[in-house]
């Protein structure tokens, strides 16, 4: 989904639609968020949604550039289902000590057998805020699969 209206629009229907059907979350086997905005109210939503009991989820696929703190209760939420068996994660953080906020120690990640990370921190040149993705991928030290 991404940051334009229609997106917003989207993530909405689908926050409704669970919130009217909340057993649909039980046919969710791979959730793959693409986000890219630094937009609260939409973050929120997408947090929302992450509450939601995905009881059958084993598939996430994450990658986000915006505000993560207001997606991080989201994420975490998704990262610690006892379901979860594979995880990709990409983010940009403005402060590497975020990343290890994903991982709640409380929650039940034992069932996650395959992980893949990419973590960017935003480029020196661009203002403090505003987030890019590289152009190209990242090197194989900054990239982490097991």
């Amino acid at each position: 989904m991404s940051p334009s209206s229609s997106g917003g629009i989207m993530w909405t229907c689908l926050m409704r639609a669970l919130e009217r059907s909340p057993h649909l979350t039980q046919c969710v086997r791979t959730f793959t968020v693409h986000i890219e905005w630094d937009r609260p109210p939409m973050s929120a939503i997408f947090s929302r949604i992450c509450f939601f009991p995905f009881t059958h989820l084993t598939t996430l696929d994450f990658t986000f550039r915006g505000d993560f703190e207001d997606a991080l209760a989201g994420l975490r939420q998704l990262v610690g289902l006892s379901t979860l068996v594979r995880a990709r994660i990409a983010c940009i953080f403005s402060d590497s000590d975020d990343f290890i906020h994903i991982w709640d120690p409380r929650s039940s990640m034992a069932t996650i057998r395959h992980v893949e990370l990419e973590c960017w921190e935003p480029r020196a040149a661009v203002p403090q805020g505003a987030f890019l993705l590289p152009a190209k991928p990242p090197s194989p030290s900054r990239r982490c699969t097991w």
